[in-house]
């Protein structure tokens, strides 16, 4: 089966030494124009495919490298010779890496060009690929460049060796398949459906319940299919976490900071109200307890942490100007003595 080669730089449109802050935004601009719940065009969804492919690819250091190592030479659509070493492979087949089951993205799966590359390069080296979304959340979820949680259905993992004949009755260990997840979902619990894909071709659906106060790591087994999932909950557009803490930024002005105040702070149970203390600099965080995630061995929750944000105006009245002068020049406060 002829391969064709897929030049991913020209698919993000950025030069071949192009930094990784630089493919990273190219790749967020082609998303948004894409995606498919904002394009609406036929060509959308196979565009959207091709950007995220090559994101997945070129954001890797270690899959860029082996990209680079025998790309130079070709050109967009041009047959693609497999590298030294490699030509007893079947490229492209239904089953991809090892045997077993895939399991395809919202979308549908990655070109035989990258299954060719990652799938069975990977299972000639005794591993598999993992081809996990670029947004973070599953197929697109939590860290989506549209600062929300996208429609999602299925996890973007390869679970080519944990299928029939892989692991058999144990745990993959560190060669699971990742399950990404939102902050949401951990928190609360959910469910998520996916499609499995088995060595014939054929194409299963089977829906994975999440529970509530999943952490990051965590493992869910599916008896049934021999396959172990791990949990990795996606970066937030709001919320950092550190363990089971989450650390949310609350902006206030510099008269709140100086004189207290009464702020909406938001949960992931709802709003609250949080007073700021008079005399608060920026940075400082308030604890606001067990509103984080659940801790190992129902010892509880984690803590919320309010970071403090000083925020001004982007522009001043001429009033407002005038009490900053007078407050200038009435104070003897020197923020840079200690």
């Amino acid at each position: 089966m002829a391969i064709k080669f897929e030049d991913y730089y020209k698919t993000l449109g950025v030069e071949r030494k192009a930094s990784a802050d630089q493919i990273k935004r190219a790749y967020r601009t082609l998303a948004r124009k894409y995606h498919p719940d904002v394009n609406k065009e036929a060509s959308a969804q196979e565009q959207f495919k091709k950007v995220t492919e090559a994101y997945e690819v070129l954001k890797d250091p270690a899959k860029r490298k082996q990209y680079d190592q025998f790309g130079a030479n070709y050109k967009e659509g041009q047959d693609f010779r497999p590298p030294p070493g490699f030509e007893g492979f079947n490229f492209g087949g239904p089953g991809g890496g090892r045997g077993g089951f895939n399991m395809h993205a919202n979308g549908g799966d990655f070109s035989d060009f990258f299954e060719m590359l990652f799938g069975q390069m990977s299972a000639a080296h005794g591993g598999r690929a993992k081809a996990t979304s670029p947004f973070g959340g599953g197929s697109f979820g939590g860290g989506n460049p549209f600062g929300g949680q996208a429609r999602q259905q299925t996890s973007g993992g390869k679970a080519g060796g944990c299928g029939s004949g892989g692991c058999g009755s144990g745990s993959c260990g560190d060669d699971d398949t990742v399950l990404n997840i939102t902050l949401e979902e951990a928190y609360h619990g959910g469910s998520r459906q996916i499609s499995l894909q088995s060595p014939d071709g054929s194409v299963s659906k089977l829906e994975v319940k999440i529970p509530a106060g999943a952490a990051d790591g965590a493992r869910i087994r599916l008896k049934e299919h021999n396959l172990m999932l791990k949990l990795k909950i996606a970066k937030h557009a709001i919320y950092e976490l550190s363990g089971t803490n989450l650390i949310v930024d609350v902006r206030i002005s510099p008269w709140e900071a100086a004189l207290g105040a009464k702020v909406p702070v938001n949960t992931l149970d709802g709003e609250i109200t949080m007073t700021i203390p008079a005399r608060t600099s920026s940075g400082a965080k308030m604890r606001i307890r067990e509103k984080g995630l659940r801790k190992p061995k129902n010892q509880g929750r984690g803590d919320l942490f309010a970071r403090v944000k000083i925020v001004m105006p982007k522009e001043l009245t001429d009033e407002e100007k005038a009490l900053f002068e007078q407050l200038r020049d009435q104070s003897e406060f020197d923020p840079r003595k200690p």
